[in-house]
């Protein structure tokens, strides 16, 4: 699990800095993946008149106020309000409709390429768009008619076929379907086997900067009580320490950043798994796992039906996966194996939350669970074993503090190579007195 790394941040100084980072690393993904929930973005009548008005002129606004008419009609008209928001679904939909940007239709000859991409995307901003509402409209409005004749005449299904047919081109969909088909596309097999293929994948590619990141951490306990001790005895000259410090990672040969670059290598490989399988979400609508498809009649909305829709159990399994393999790794004191603890309890927590509004398909949970297994098996192996068959002896702490006495005040005995005297100084020294002028002779007795 790519936070384990930032969160088990073996030096006092870098452990805030690790946690903001990677606090605001993972609420920027969420968002990005979530979006943002929020109410109207604009100021309008907020009517279907003034919506359809505005669907020539500024789509996107246009939808915006088909589905704020929806939620304003829902707490008293839940036809009204399920008609709302099937009509800015089916507007959506519709390229010809969606797709006008900035007065230029679709279809229109002579445009520039620029538009003709502004053109695409925002139909594709549209399908993705109409697809979410149907799902929404779906959950909170199925016993209505609107949706019971939604349903007869196939609008969600002529949807996502549709946006299958897109997404067959791309080359993320292409090699998910390759793994799918290898093993004859069985829903209770094939569909969760090749999640669990792209989970090895990943973890065999950023195996070698894994093998990095334990090597450091075992480093860093190594000389942690060092460290500490050299940080306590120049705490009261801040620049002093940062030289010190710095000078003594390069005498150690350790990087206290080196667990930061396997965390961000990572990030990558999250975002294109999240992409694939949203490119082939419609497929995992087909597959099973263990209950997964079977149970879902026993608590609807939280057992899945597919690996396409959310499922409680599997969120909590991935939590408990996420706080074992945060404690397999060691942290370098007590203290912070306090913190550790602490800080896997917040994070299991911060992404239950995030996992469960976004309401995130099995399949893609089920590719953290396995990633995450994997991840503790690596730190068992190569961190938590090794750690208890031979402990790390950690660096004699004497060594530094005497170090740091000598740079702190190289004039105090034993500290430091002595001052150079001038001759007359050292004539001086050698005949036991400091003055640099010689005695005058005593007058002879009378």
């Amino acid at each position: 699990m790519f936070p384990v790394s930032l969160f088990t941040a073996e030096e006092n100084h870098l452990k805030p800095v690790s946690r903001i980072f990677a606090l605001f690393l993972i609420t920027i993904l969420a968002i990005l993946m979530t979006g943002c929930q929020s109410g109207p973005k604009h100021d309008y009548p907020m009517t279907l008149v003034h919506a359809r008005e505005l669907e020539s002129k500024d789509p996107p606004v246009a939808y915006d106020e088909f589905l704020d008419v929806s939620n304003k009609l829902s707490p008293t008209d839940k036809e009204g309000a399920a008609a709302a928001m099937l009509e800015g679904a089916q507007f959506a939909m519709d390229p010809l409709r969606y797709g006008i940007v900035s007065g230029f239709k679709p279809g229109t000859p002579g445009l520039s390429k620029e538009v003709l991409e502004s053109i695409k995307n925002r139909q594709t901003e549209g399908f993705d768009k109409a697809h979410e509402a149907l799902k929404t409209l779906e959950k909170n409005y199925g016993s209505t008619k609107v949706v019971l004749k939604a349903k007869q005449e196939r609008v969600r299904e002529t949807l996502e076929e549709s946006i299958d047919k897109r997404n067959s081109v791309q080359l993320s969909y292409k090699a998910i379907d390759f793994l799918v088909n290898m093993t004859g596309a069985k829903e209770g097999f094939s569909y969760w086997f090749a999640l669990v293929l792209i989970a090895v994948f990943v973890k065999s590619v950023t195996l070698p900067l894994s093998l990095m990141m334990y090597k450091s951490q075992r480093e860093m306990q190594r000389i942690q009580p060092a460290l500490k001790a050299l940080n306590e005895s120049l705490k009261d000259d801040p620049q002093e320490m940062q030289k010190r410090q710095a000078a003594f990672y390069k005498e150690h040969n350790v990087n206290p950043f080196a667990t930061c670059l396997p965390m961000l290598i990572q990030i990558p490989f999250m975002i294109w798994v999240y992409n694939t399988i949203r490119l082939y979400e419609f497929h995992f609508a087909k597959g099973t796992f263990l209950w997964v498809g079977k149970l879902q009649h026993l608590a609807p909305g939280n057992i899945g039906a597919n690996l396409g829709e959310f499922d409680m159990a599997l969120l909590i399994i991935y939590c408990l996966t996420m706080i074992a393999t945060m404690l397999l790794t060691p942290a370098p004191d007590p203290q912070q194996a306090a913190t550790q603890k602490q800080t896997s309890i917040m994070m299991t927590i911060m992404m239950f939350y995030f996992f469960n509004q976004s309401r995130w398909s099995s399949a893609f949970i089920l590719y953290w669970i396995v990633l995450n297994i994997l991840a503790a098996g690596q730190s068992y192996y190569f961190v938590y074993r090794p750690n208890k068959l031979n402990p790390v002896v950690p660096l004699p702490i004497s060594n530094v503090m005497k170090a740091s006495s000598e740079k702190k005040d190289p004039q105090k005995p034993g500290g430091g190579s002595p001052k150079k005297l001038t001759p007359a100084q050292q004539g001086a020294a050698g005949s036991g007195n400091s003055s640099n002028q010689a005695r005058r002779p005593r007058k002879p007795r009378r």
